[in-house]
């Protein structure tokens, strides 16, 4: 039996429809052609096929599903990733563009050191002023500043 057979068999599982059964496979099988290795080819054609037989038993209405198919919306590209997706962007954010850290700007108020990390926040309701929340890294010594 070749893959696109396991694949048909493995939507019929879940949908009744023949037609139905044979777009969903043939819109995955062209999603998956531009694979030039066979072994690549299988993996993604049954993620794939596992995917759309996710979104069905969710209840997606199939032409949500196949208009992810369509807009090549699988793999990491479907919606399920999309808060990762979202996390490791912030993250790589951060990587590439840290915090800008400026010395000097508070003085620690036990060691007199000009190495003090701060940030702000509104703790409150929005009518009070922020808070600064302060470190020194010279002695370890934390204060907060009522704004």
């Amino acid at each position: 039996m070749d893959i696109r057979q396991t694949g048909k068999n493995a939507l019929q599982k879940v949908l009744t429809h023949q037609k139905n059964i044979d777009i969903i496979e043939s819109y995955i099988n062209k999603s998956c052609s531009n694979l030039e290795d066979d072994e690549e080819y299988v993996k993604q054609y049954n993620s794939f096929i596992y995917q759309a037989i996710g979104d069905i038993i969710k209840k997606v209405p199939l032409k949500n599903i196949l208009a992810s198919i369509k807009n090549d919306e699988l793999g990491w590209e479907h919606s399920c990733f999309k808060e990762y997706k979202t996390i490791m962007e912030e993250q790589d954010d951060f990587i590439e563009n840290p915090f800008e850290v400026i010395e000097g700007c508070m003085e620690c108020q036990k060691c007199k050191s000009k190495r003090v990390f701060y940030y702000q926040k509104q703790s409150r309701s929005c009518d009070e002023g922020f808070n600064t929340y302060a470190s020194c890294c010279n002695c370890d010594a934390k204060w907060t500043i009522k704004g």
